[in-house]
């Protein structure tokens, strides 16, 4: 089955990048995953050849400073490691993993990043939030606490970004990527 993540590629009109879910039937069902990019907004495909079989492709991010810099956020199941978190440079042509000495990293689940400086790079793994201020080369644990977060999404306030964990326990906010407190209203 399919179960893509679609996402236009900002740098190139008629670009979309697609990370997909599927089974293999010749691992017992077993999940994995495959990116796919048209050039001719949807009406073909292509698959890219990431050079390795990665897990099912959970988010897709292109960079906000140089959207050339796309992001994608792979997790295996609850037993499964999982390819983790890769990088592509050139609009999603070619990938190589980042933020391998992580071990949470290889259940990268969600994306964000800010839209206004300092432009960090946000991913939920494992339930936990990693940041990084070099557009992905270098990655460092947030102050947040291990949970039940779901996704994780930056929103394009003025002055400033906000950072928002969807979470079991309601949706939490924060202004620096460290101090989180639930978010006002029905949602907090």
């Amino acid at each position: 089955h399919l179960d893509p993540v679609l996402r236009p590629d900002p740098s190139q009109p008629g670009a979309i990048l697609a990370g997909v879910r599927h089974a293999v039937i010749e691992q017992g069902g077993a999940e994995a995953g495959s990116l796919y990019r048209s050039t001719n907004a949807g009406v073909t495909w292509a698959e890219v050849d990431v050079g390795q079989a990665i897990s099912p492709v959970q988010d897709i991010a292109f960079d906000v400073v140089s959207p050339t810099v796309v992001y994608a956020a792979t997790s295996g199941d609850w037993h499964d490691a999982g390819s983790g978190l890769l990088r592509s440079g050139d609009s999603g042509l070619t990938w190589q993993r980042v933020g391998g000495a992580i071990a949470d990293l290889d259940q990268a689940k969600s994306i964000a990043i800010e839209p206004r400086p300092p432009y960090r790079v946000f991913v939920l793994a494992n339930g936990r939030v990693y940041v990084s201020e070099d557009r992905g080369l270098t990655w460092t644990q947030t102050g947040i606490w291990h949970g039940a977060i779901q996704s994780i999404f930056c929103s394009h306030d003025r002055p400033g970004s906000i950072l928002y964990l969807a979470t079991g326990m309601g949706l939490y906010r924060s202004t620096d990527g460290d101090t989180w407190g639930p978010a006002t209203g029905v949602l907090g």
